[in-house]
C-alpha cells in the first residue's frame, strides 16, 4: 500500500546514533517516513527487535553489531535522499476539491532555500532549463528524476506496470515537463504515455486556484481536448512536471487518470515552490 503524505510539504528529519556499547538508534520524522523506510529497507527494519517506537520522532533500536556496514551505508543513502526530497500532500487551497486522486507526490527539492533566498541546486537547474534551455541542466534534472523514481514507494510488482506521463500540454509547444518525462521513460525502458492538450487553456493562466480547478476539469470532461498516447488501465502512473505550486494541475490530471482506470498516480515534479498558490 502506498503511504499517504499527511502534510502539505515536508522533508525528512533523521538521526542515526551510535552509543559507546555499539547499540544504535535511528530516529525519523513521525509521519510517512517510517512507512517509506519499511518499504525501502524492510530487512534493516526487521533487525530491530523492538520495532518502531514513538517519541517526539519515531525510532528503531538496534543491538550492538545488528547492523552491518552495508546496512549503515543504505540507511545513510536513504537519509540523504529524503532530507532533500519534498513530500507533498494537500494544502489548504486545494484540499476542498480533492481527496485521494494523487496517491503520492514527491519533488526533488524546493526551488529556493528560503523566501527570497538563493535557488537550490535543483531549483537553479529547473530555472535555467525552463528559461535558457540549458542542456547541462536538462541532464542534471533527467539524472535526478531517474534516481528519484527508485525511491518512490512502489513494490516490485507495481514497478512492472509503471508508466511515465506528463501534464497535458500543447503538442506543438516546447514543454520542459514533457521532454523530461519522455527522456526518463526512455532511460528506464518503461512506457511513456505522452499527454497532449488539444484545446486552448490560455484563459485560465491567471485564474485563482478555486476557479482554475473547475476550468481544468471542464477540459478533461471533453474527449476532444485530451489525447493520451497510452492506456492507463491498471497501470501505476508517474507524472513528471517541472514545477509544483498549488498542485491544481497535477491533482486534476491525477483525477483524470484515475477515471481512465489507473491503479495509482504518483507525482514527481522537479521542484516545489515555497508558496502554495499559482501565479495570480
Amino acid at each position: 500500500m502506498i503511504p499517504r503524505v499527511t502534510h502539505s510539504r515536508s522533508q525528512l528529519h533523521c538521526h542515526i546514533n551510535e552509543f559507546d556499547d555499539g547499540k544504535r538508534t535511528v530516529f525519523v520524522s513521525r509521519d510517512t517516513y517510517p512507512e517509506l523506510l519499511d518499504l525501502h529497507c524492510p530487512d534493516i527494519v526487521a533487525k530491530s527487535p523492538t520495532g518502531w517506537r514513538t517519541a517526539k520522532l519515531r525510532y528503531l533500536w538496534f543491538p550492538a553489531d545488528a547492523l552491518s556496514e552495508a546496512d549503515l551505508e543504505r540507511l545513510e543513502d536513504w537519509q540523504q535522499h529524503f532530507e532533500q526530497y519534498v513530500l507533498i500532500g494537500l494544502n489548504r487551497h486545494i484540499e476542498p476539491f480533492f481527496s485521494d486522486e494523487l496517491d503520492f507526490c514527491m519533488a526533488l527539492d524546493f526551488n529556493r532555500s528560503s523566501p527570497g533566498g538563493a535557488r537550490t541546486h535543483i531549483g537553479e537547474a529547473e530555472y535555467q532549463l525552463k528559461y535558457q534551455q540549458s542542456l547541462p541542466h536538462f541532464n542534471t534534472l533527467h539524472s535526478s528524476l531517474c534516481d528519484a523514481i527508485g525511491y518512490l514507494p512502489l513494490t516490485a510488482d507495481q514497478r512492472e506496470r509503471l508508466v511515465v506521463s506528463n501534464i497535458p500540454c500543447d503538442p506543438q509547444a516546447t514543454n520542459v515537463g514533457r521532454k523530461l518525462a519522455g527522456k526518463v521513460a526512455k532511460s528506464l525502458q518503461t512506457e511513456f504515455a505522452r499527454a497532449d492538450l488539444l484545446c486552448d487553456k490560455t484563459a485560465m493562466k491567471d485564474l485563482p486556484v478555486d476557479r482554475k480547478i473547475p476550468a481544468w476539469r471542464a477540459l478533461y470532461d471533453r474527449e476532444e481536448c485530451i489525447e493520451l498516447h497510452g492506456d492507463p488501465e491498471g497501470k501505476n502512473m508517474v507524472v513528471i512536471d517541472d514545477l509544483y505550486q498549488s498542485g491544481a494541475t497535477l491533482w486534476c490530471y491525477a483525477q483524470y487518470l484515475k477515471r481512465q482506470g489507473a491503479a495509482s498516480v504518483l507525482g514527481l515534479p522537479c521542484v516545489k515552490s515555497l508558496r502554495d498558490t499559482d501565479n495570480q
